[in-house]
């Protein structure tokens, strides 16, 4: 199970990524479903980036309007605009890849 985000400028700068449907399948894989979950409701998970950093994933709802999102910390430094970001479960954590399968 993997999800794909294309990074753009304003994910890095507002620090907001939109869920899409491969997130909110991968966020299931982690027991965090964005149908049932409640307007501001989060669910962190550990990651890490290929050359070892370690970073936080939280899949979360929005707590006014109840937008789909996920957070990924330390982005910014590890990726740019036009990025591809892979997300894939392992042992319990998210593999964070970028520009990779």
């Amino acid at each position: 199970m993997k999800a794909t985000i294309n990074i753009t400028e304003t994910m890095l700068n507002k620090s907001i990524i939109d869920a899409n449907k491969s997130v909110c399948d991968l966020a299931k894989k982690f027991s965090f479903d964005y149908s049932e979950a409640e307007c501001g409701a989060k669910h962190l998970v550990s990651g890490k980036y290929p050359d070892g950093t370690e970073a936080k994933v939280t899949f979360y709802k929005a707590k006014t309007r109840g937008d789909k999102r996920i957070s990924i910390t330390k982005l910014k430094h590890q990726t740019e605009a036009g990025d591809i970001v892979t997300l894939k479960g392992f042992r319990g954590a998210i593999k964070i890849l970028i520009n990779e399968d």
